[in-house]
């Protein structure tokens, strides 16, 4: 019951569609920071994507300072295709939505995120979303969205990201 209570309410704010803070410009419009360059460490080869990302922009002119973008991470054995919905609601919200096929191909069409190696995820996000939004005006902040394994690496990279940016605080 709580998860159908959940779903309708996820449908009944989709249905209303409003305009989101962060697309309204102004004071309050922040976003996490994008995720900075990778450590230094990484120094093997960062794959490039097995499939390009799906990218949905919106049209017209862009805010002061570029579109929000939504880096959508999906779940385990699955695909970027899965937020191809939900990429095109926050395309009509004002926002570039970015949805990026995990690195590791299990079977034609079905891919999985490194189980334990956060730099280097890290630093095939970044090179995946460099490559999907060169030429498209954009802000350099992300939010960064995932479900299952792709949740787990949005809440992983975020917390690390967080962490790294308190430390280097005086």
């Amino acid at each position: 019951r709580v998860i159908l209570a959940l779903a309708l309410a996820c449908c009944v704010a989709c249905d209303a569609k409003p305009r989101p803070t962060w697309a309204r410009g102004g004071p309050e419009a922040t976003a996490p920071s994008a995720p900075s360059a990778p450590a230094p460490e990484v120094a093997r080869d960062v794959p490039a994507p097995p499939a390009p990302p799906l990218v949905l922009a919106p049209e017209g002119q862009p805010p002061e300072g570029g579109w929000p973008v939504i880096a959508m991470l999906h779940g385990y054995n699955s695909n970027h295709e899965d937020f191809r919905d939900l990429a095109a609601l926050a395309r009509e919200h004002g926002a570039v939505a970015v949805s990026v096929p995990a690195p590791i191909v299990n079977a034609p069409g079905r891919y999985q995120w490194h189980r334990d190696d956060r730099a280097l995820t890290h630093a095939y996000l970044q090179r995946a979303l460099a490559g999907a939004l060169t030429g498209r005006p954009h802000s350099p902040r992300v939010w960064l969205v995932g479900f299952s394994q792709g949740g787990l690496w949005a809440a992983l990279l975020t917390a690390s990201g967080r962490a790294a940016r308190a430390a280097s605080r005086p």
